[in-house]
């Protein structure tokens, strides 16, 4: 759900919307390990690929591979 809520903001031009709710999806899947919002949450991840030289952006890009490393 969160990582639909980071996509739309998104697609409406929020990036900081976006990085914020993408960041709150991430917390979820690190307790939960749900694969359909780790797709949602990488395809997030990779919409935010024009805006990676932004340090919010990086960290949550950085952040969608510490639930599949187990930290």
């Amino acid at each position: 759900m969160l990582g639909n809520l980071s996509l739309a903001r998104l697609r409406q031009g929020e990036v900081d919307g976006a990085v914020d709710a993408l960041h709150r999806a991430i917390d979820e899947l690190e307790v939960t390990r749900g694969c359909g919002g780790l797709n949602v949450a990488f395809t997030a991840g990779q919409e935010l690929r024009p805006w990676r030289d932004h340090a919010a952006v990086e960290t949550a890009v950085e952040r969608l591979f510490s639930p599949m490393s187990g930290a």
